[in-house]
């Protein structure tokens, strides 16, 4: 790509500034550089993460272990954090603040509560299985995830760059 660039040259004697305009002879082929920032790759990685899981949830038929992510501010904050759950643990994190409420108002709750913990405890590894099969049998699926993955490296290191 050829650049035509003004070039601004300062006289330190004088203090003076005098532009150079670019001629044939002064042009100088450069390379082309892409800049995002911070905000740009943020959303880019978001974009890649939901088309990630919009295909997952597609093609898994295991439904109880489709994700969805949502964006919520936590109490005392108006910052929104994305939290991305599998519809067991959501399931069983509904299951518990429900029987912690019930035990408050009506002074009920059943012995046995779904923890989440329990739950992941139990079924992530036939969780893993199942994800690692949907990316064995679908290479559009394993293409998407090593894209959200590069985004990811490149925003992670933005970041650290910022530190």
């Amino acid at each position: 790509m050829l650049l035509g660039l003004s070039l601004c040259i300062v006289d330190v004697h004088s203090g003076a500034a005098h532009a150079a305009a670019p001629s044939a002879a002064s042009s100088v082929e450069l390379d082309e550089v892409e800049i995002i920032g911070r905000k740009q790759l943020k959303r880019e990685l978001l974009r890649a993460q939901d088309r990630f899981f919009a295909r997952y949830n597609e093609l898994n038929t295991r439904k109880d272990f489709d994700i969805y992510c949502v964006d919520d501010a936590r109490t005392g904050t108006r910052v929104p954090v994305r939290e991305c759950r599998v519809v067991f643990l959501q399931r069983a994190k509904a299951d518990m603040s429900r029987e912690f409420l019930l035990g408050l108002t009506r002074g009920e709750s059943r012995r046995y509560v779904n923890f989440p913990d329990m739950q992941w405890t139990t079924r992530h590894e036939e969780y893993f299985e199942n994800a690692r099969a949907l990316l064995l049998a679908h290479p559009e699926l394993l293409e998407l995830a090593q894209k959200w993955g590069q985004l990811q490296q490149q925003y992670d290191g933005a970041q650290g760059q910022q530190k």
